[in-house]
Parts: C-alpha cells; sequence; structure tokens
C-alpha cells in the first residue's frame, strides 16, 4: 500500500495525548505494557549515542521547553507539506475563538509567499514562522488542558479579538532563539522527507480505544516522535513510541521500525520494531504477537466500559425519578397541616416511603453508603 502525499494537515488541537495514559503508573494502559515490556536498557545504547555530541543549545531553567518541543514539532511538519489549520465551529465561540483566527492569518500570509512549502527560508522569514510555532504551541497546551488551569498562560490575558501585535508580545525571544538553533539541523534533515511516502499526525486504527491518540510522522514506514527531551535516557518515550505502534493494529501503516528526534541533540535514531519490542520484553513478544495482544485487551476494555456508562446512565435516570417521587410525596406532605388525620399520616408514610427507595437506590447507585443515618418523619 502506498499513502498518498497529503496536501494539507489539519492539526488536531484538544486531541487527547497517549501521555495521558503512560504517564500515570496507576493507568490500566500503562500498566498492561509495563507487564510485558520490562527492561528498555536495550534501547539505551543508540540514544546515548545520539547525545554523545552535547545539546545544540545550553539548557535555560527560564525557557518554556514543553512550547518549544511543540514548536519544532509543528516547524518540521511543515518542512513536509503545506499545513491547513483551523478551529472548528463549534468551537469558535469558546474563549479563545476570537483570537486564535489572527495567529491563522500570519501563517497563511507566509505560505502564500513561499507556496504552501515552507522549507529552508530567509532569516526575517523564520523568525516570523518560529513565532507562528510558538503561539500555536502555547494554543495546544491552552486547548488540551482547562481554561482554568492555564491561568498563569499568557493567553489567558488577552482580550476578545486580539490582533498579531497582542500575541507577538507573548511571544518570548529568548525561546524562538532557542528555536532558531533547533531548527537548522532540522531542516537539513527532515526536508528529505519530501516527496516521500508520509503521513503527518497519523491517527491509528485503536486511537479511539485509548480516547484518541495521534503520533507525529511516519515516514516510509517509520514512525518517528519528536522530542525536546533534556540530556538522559527517557524510557518513557521508547514505551509512547511502541505504544503508537502497537495501535496500529490493523497494519494500515506498514510500520516496520521506529525512531525518535531529539531536537536538542538534532540527532535522529530508531530501532527494527519487531527487534526492539523482543529486546525489551526479554524475548516473549515480537511486534505483531503484542499488537494483537493489546488490541483485543483494549476491545475487552471498552466493552467494560461501555457496560460501566450504560449502568451509570440507568443510575442516573433511576436517580432522577426517585428524587422527583421523593419531591412529589415530600410536597404532599408539607401541606400535611391542611388534611384531616388520616389524610396526613398517608402523606407521611409516602414520604417516608420514597425517602426511604431514595436511599435504597442512592446506595446501589454508589453514591450513598449503607449505613448513612436518616430520621423518619413522624406520622
Amino acid at each position: 500500500m502506498r499513502l498518498e502525499q497529503p496536501t494539507a494537515w489539519l492539526i488536531s488541537l484538544f486531541s487527547m495525548s497517549l501521555t495521558d495514559h503512560l504517564h500515570r503508573k496507576s493507568d490500566s494502559i500503562r500498566a498492561f505494557l509495563d507487564e510485558r515490556l520490562v527492561d528498555f536498557s536495550p534501547a539505551r545504547e543508540k540514544w546515548d549515542a545520539a547525545q554523545s555530541g552535547g545539546p545544540l543549545v545550553d539548557a535555560d531553567a527560564s525557557s518554556s521547553w514543553n512550547l518549544i518541543g511543540g514548536a519544532i514539532d509543528l516547524r518540521i511538519r511543515m518542512m513536509i507539506t503545506p499545513t491547513s489549520i483551523s478551529v472548528p465551529p463549534e468551537e469558535r465561540q469558546i474563549a479563545y475563538g476570537t483570537t486564535f483566527p489572527s495567529v491563522l492569518s500570519e501563517l497563511e500570509a507566509i505560505q502564500n509567499r513561499h507556496g504552501g512549502y515552507l522549507g529552508q527560508l530567509p532569516p526575517d522569514e523564520e523568525t516570523h514562522l518560529l513565532q507562528v510555532c510558538y503561539l500555536l504551541a502555547m494554543y495546544d497546551a491552552f486547548r488540551r488542558s482547562s481554561f482554568a488551569s492555564q491561568r498563569d498562560s499568557p493567553l489567558y490575558t488577552l482580550k476578545p479579538g486580539a490582533k498579531w501585535r497582542a500575541h507577538l508580545n507573548r511571544v518570548s525571544e529568548n525561546d524562538v532563539a532557542i528555536l532558531q538553533t533547533l531548527v537548522e539541523p532540522a531542516l537539513e534533515l527532515f526536508t528529505l522527507a519530501v516527496g516521500q511516502r508520509v503521513s503527518l499526525g497519523p491517527v491509528f486504527a485503536d486511537s479511539h480505544l485509548v480516547d484518541g491518540a495521534d503520533g507525529d510522522l511516519i515516514v516510509n514506514g517509520t514512525l518517528i516522535e519528536i522530542k525536546c527531551e533534556a540530556p538522559g535516557f527517557q524510557s518513557k518515550a521508547v514505551r509512547q513510541v511502541i505504544a503508537y505502534a502497537l495501535l496500529d493494529s490493523t497494519g494500515e501503516y506498514e510500520l516496520k521500525k521506529c525512531s525518535i528526534y531529539l531536537a536538542r541533540f538534532g540527532a535522529l535514531f530508531g530501532w527494527d520494531l519487531d527487534q526492539i519490542i523482543r529486546e525489551v520484553s526479554q524475548g516473549r513478544y515480537g511486534y505483531e504477537l503484542l499488537r494483537d495482544e493489546f488490541h483485543a485487551w483494549l476491545v475487552d476494555q471498552e466493552e467494560i466500559r461501555r457496560r460501566a456508562q450504560d449502568v451509570r446512565a440507568e443510575n442516573y435516570n433511576r436517580l432522577t425519578e426517585g428524587w422527583r417521587a421523593m419531591l412529589d410525596a415530600q410536597n404532599e406532605f408539607v401541606g400535611t397541616d391542611r388534611m384531616n388525620e388520616d389524610a396526613r399520616r398517608l402523606a407521611v408514610r409516602r414520604s417516608n416511603e420514597a425517602r426511604m427507595e431514595m436511599w435504597r437506590i442512592e446506595v446501589e447507585c454508589g453514591v450513598s453508603k449503607p449505613n448513612r443515618m436518616w430520621t423518619p418523619f413522624q406520622e
């Protein structure tokens, strides 16, 4: 199968990251992989060799390395194919919806001046593009988190309808200078992918089973993850690139290799996919065997989750009906001073029965404890 060269790429802002699962040791997906991928030391040799020349820039504690990493990821993708970015219609009225378009306009203007492909650019134009990439990374981080959790984001202070100049005031000049250093070897390396069999931001057959997950890029059957890691071996990055490959359960992308590009070091390295899985699993698994087992497990987990959702929906309906019945009975009880004695006692009894039934439903639904005490109305 040959994948056609894409003519546009839509950034999936707000898409879930597989790392959300893999970074939590208590997560069931992380636990599944940890039980099978038990020794990452075989992956370390190539990693250490890639870092042997030292980082391209010195570490700066004041720099936002997450944003730098996101920006270099975007810049690399733009080297390979024209990029189309948009905000889904249903999200245009959210806080960032009136400010984001001004950043997109800057990107479109650069693309129009250079015919879509953004390879080697004049220095001033490259700086301009890196500022755009930095802001796009900022929006990506903003959207992947809740509005409240991003109160320290410079975007939080933008006024509705803010234009490019207001955005530019929120770009770190120091971080853009770092990006200018990092982009040089990346340009030299990744422009070679132009015209190759490429998929940008690939979504895999089983991505929906992990709440959504998309990789960075695939070139000629090699899955490549772009990382801006600090010096030192990072087994979590190796786990992540393997996990993405496992999500390709149908073999759509015909993956043979997995690679990591360390942007701080300007180094690309990788492994044969089947071989590295055999090594880190200590011979228990090859690629296809682990991929099939992972798929079967994810399908089972999805069925368990679907049943749990059905139970929650049923419980919600039961609670709603129970509360309605209880309130109706208590409203009848409220008017007992205007009733005769027999009617009053009947209203009180119905109210107590409704409250008892509501308590029973709450216990069964797990929102109330069995030993909770409540006082019935006196007849």
